[in-house]
């Protein structure tokens, strides 16, 4: 996926013959990728207002509260300077339902060694997997939140 264009540009419309261009966007990516989906989520953070409606569909339901208008976690993702995400999801040790995904400053390595914390500048989108979607949802960014916790999430 390309960060310099908008989430929308990667949907696509699905059609009837008889209603050609008419129809519900649904997301073009792989939502069972929760690297993938963790990309579309923060693209679309760069401009909260105008990709609410992305935004809403890729967070997990019961976390709701949490979101607001998507400001603070748009700021957060804004200190994060020239961002990209991890290629590849890590699972949380003991429930395989929850996976993180960091957020890098250009050029980081990633996680301080040894630590098993973020490198500073960087952000980590926690992820939960919803069987009967068959997608990975957002639960929460900034810090892992803890399997027990994201696992709750329904």
């Amino acid at each position: 996926m390309n960060k310099d264009q908008p989430p929308q540009s990667r949907w696509i419309h699905r059609t009837r013959a008889s209603e050609a261009g008419a129809g519900p966007a649904e997301p073009s990516g792989n939502l069972q990728d929760a690297a993938e989906v963790a990309r579309l989520f923060c693209e679309a953070l760069m401009d909260p207002a105008h990709f609410r409606n992305t935004l809403e569909s890729l967070v997990a339901p019961g976390s709701g509260e949490y979101w607001g208008d998507f400001g603070a976690a748009a700021r957060e993702l804004q200190h994060v300077p020239d961002w990209d995400t991890a290629p590849v999801a890590e699972p949380a040790a003991g429930n395989p339902a929850v996976a993180y995904v960091g957020i890098f400053p250009a050029g980081a390595a990633g996680r301080t060694p040894g630590s098993g914390h973020p490198v500073d500048g960087a952000a980590v989108v926690t992820l939960v997997w919803r069987d009967h979607l068959g997608a990975w949802l957002v639960h929460a960014f900034g810090q892992p939140a803890e399997p027990a916790t994201a696992g709750e999430t329904t």
